[in-house]
């Protein structure tokens, strides 16, 4: 587990885990950078989002070979009879690299961190597709994966109370390769708009 982080006034970011040990991140290492995303993938939902957005401007790969992958993050509604209608957060993951990727299973960050209880605040969660697959996926150049993730009241009862004018969600997901890539930012004022007009909508 990684209990703290931050980037001390060399410009690496410093990180210490659970057994009290520190990993030193030097971010003008391109090759350091990327070897710590690929040892570290399943922990890096732990890290807070400043540290991952440094992490990823500085995971230069580009120099290497044509890299990439969109991320895109809306709302989708499933309409059903009697007004029982359901909504979903929907993720497309668009491999753009021209060879194939393994992706892994995508987390949500959202900011500010959410109050969970008094004097626990948390930012990063899972949520689990709908879509039955065993992670990691293999895109091919191009090919679209999308992945649905129904909202159920509790998890609505929580956005809407950390609903603020600047609150956001994002979903990151990484490859098994080390790149880590991230969607557009959706606004959870507007997220608890539409999760209350698709709700009222009768057919």
């Amino acid at each position: 587990m990684l209990n703290k982080s931050h980037i001390d006034g060399h410009g690496n970011v410093v990180i210490q885990d659970a057994d009290n040990s520190t990993i030193t991140i030097n971010l003008s290492d391109t090759e350091q950078v990327r070897k710590f995303f690929i040892d570290f993938q399943n922990k890096l939902s732990e890290l807070p989002r400043e540290i991952l957005t440094e992490l990823q401007k500085h995971n230069n790969l580009e120099s290497e070979m044509k890299v990439g992958a969109n991320i895109y993050l809306t709302v989708i509604a499933e309409f059903a009879d009697f007004g029982n209608n359901a909504v979903l957060w929907g993720v497309t993951i668009t491999n753009l690299t021209k060879e194939h990727r393994y992706f892994n299973q995508p987390y949500f960050k959202v900011s500010p961190k959410f109050e969970l209880e008094l004097g626990l605040e948390h930012d990063t969660f899972m949520m689990f597709p709908k879509e039955q697959l065993k992670f990691p996926v293999r895109l091919e150049y191009g090919e679209v994966l999308s992945l649905t993730f129904e909202v159920n009241p509790k998890q609505f009862a929580l956005f809407e109370k950390n609903a603020t004018d600047d609150a956001f969600l994002t979903c990151y997901c990484g490859t098994t390769v080390g790149e880590l890539y991230n969607s557009n930012e959706y606004k959870l004022n507007k997220f608890v708009k539409d999760y209350e007009a698709i709700k009222k909508v009768r057919r």
